[in-house]
């Protein structure tokens, strides 16, 4: 099964809406926007999204190591290299010097957020490896996610195997779904014996990559039920789990996958060609965005606080502001560093006919 045009461009689609889900989850957070909270669930759109992707890339990937190579190269170096960004922001760049003034001491002390901990998400343990702070240790800057991404890109070569069928896909989402509750209990009896029992680690035992694999699942599911031509089982057993669920027992991850549905047998047709290219540059742009949002948001907010008071219409023109700030950074960012560095590195060690392939241009 090819992906045409048509799906590939709703897809661009897609993926534009979860990036900026998740951006203005975090604006509200800043501009007191209580309404936006619920655009957190951009990021299970992501990971739904990420399992559809990953499927169709292995059904166009030769090998095994040509495909660890690939999602090596297009993820952790322009991801690195925003870590390095964030920690020098944060410590030579004078976030926590300047601006929060912790002593120097403490911040590179073995509990400090720039000691030696911080080293965990060049490994993406950050969200293996519980903790009492997660703004330090396991979502600083927002990147828990990359985390849970690596794990799905390591196992995704042995799902693809395993649940190769839509029957054998859908089996394992049903046993996930039923057993995840039960992971949970199990994680979190266990840490609060030898944690202090808190918030934090409740949101770590939730999204840990164990526990939010089965959005994975969801969109490789999708993808099988496509190539299959299963989609409208996988429709109807999606509304069955709905309605015994009272739409109350994964309600955004069927919505979702019912809305992937809809667009894979309907493809939307955008025939303004600047409101394409408009989409495309967003897409394109999408983990750009995801990574340095969140870092330009408490710096650009920052500012802005100081220059304007604190009125409804002054806080209209810092949204707008922060907004805007993130858009043209993100796309700067993917237009001056992340693009050239890819292509720089698929150049250099991706075979000529391989960085063509559909994998490389979809799977991000």
């Amino acid at each position: 099964m090819e992906i045409d045009k048509s799906s590939n461009f709703n897809l661009d689609i897609i993926r534009c809406l979860a990036a900026y889900m998740v951006l203005f989850c975090h604006l509200g957070q800043y501009c007191g926007l209580s309404v936006t909270d619920e655009m957190r669930k951009g990021v299970q759109l992501f990971f739904i999204l990420s399992g559809y992707l990953i499927f169709n890339s292995l059904n166009h990937t030769s090998s095994l190591g040509q495909y660890y190579r690939k999602r090596f190269l297009r993820i952790v170096p322009v991801y690195w290299l925003v870590l390095v960004i964030n920690y020098v922001m944060g410590g030579g760049g004078g976030w926590f010097v300047f601006i929060d003034r912790e002593p120097i001491g403490f911040l590179f002390s073995n509990e400090g957020p720039l000691g030696i901990k911080y080293l965990r998400y060049f490994f993406f343990l950050h969200m293996f490896i519980p903790s009492e702070n997660y703004g330090y240790w396991n979502n600083a800057y927002a990147v828990w996610t990359m985390s849970s991404f690596a794990f799905f890109y390591l196992v995704a070569p042995f799902l693809y195997k395993l649940i190769n069928r839509f029957s054998k896909a859908l089996f394992l989402l049903c046993i996930l779904m039923v057993l995840r509750p039960f992971v949970q209990k199990l994680m979190l009896s266990y840490l609060f014996t030898v944690m202090e029992k808190s918030e934090q680690l409740i949101w770590f035992v939730n999204n840990t990559p164990v526990n939010t694999i089965y959005c994975v699942i969801f969109g490789c599911t999708a993808y099988l039920a496509l190539k299959e031509k299963r989609l409208s089982l996988y429709g109807i057993y999606l509304t069955f789990i709905a309605i015994m669920g009272k739409m109350q027992w994964y309600t955004y991850e069927i919505v979702v996958c019912m809305l992937f549905i809809i667009i894979l047998c309907c493809p939307l047709e955008v025939k303004n060609i600047f409101i394409q290219k408009c989409i495309r540059l967003l897409s394109n742009a999408s983990f750009s965005l995801y990574l340095i949002h969140p870092v330009t948001l408490q710096y650009m907010n920052f500012f802005m606080l100081k220059v304007l008071k604190d009125s409804r219409l002054c806080n209209i023109l810092r949204l707008i502001v922060l907004l805007s700030s993130a858009i043209i950074i993100s796309i700067n960012f993917w237009k001056f560093i992340e693009y050239p560095l890819e292509n720089w590195l698929f150049s250099r060690f991706i075979k000529q006919g391989d960085k063509n392939d559909i994998g490389h241009k979809l799977c991000k």
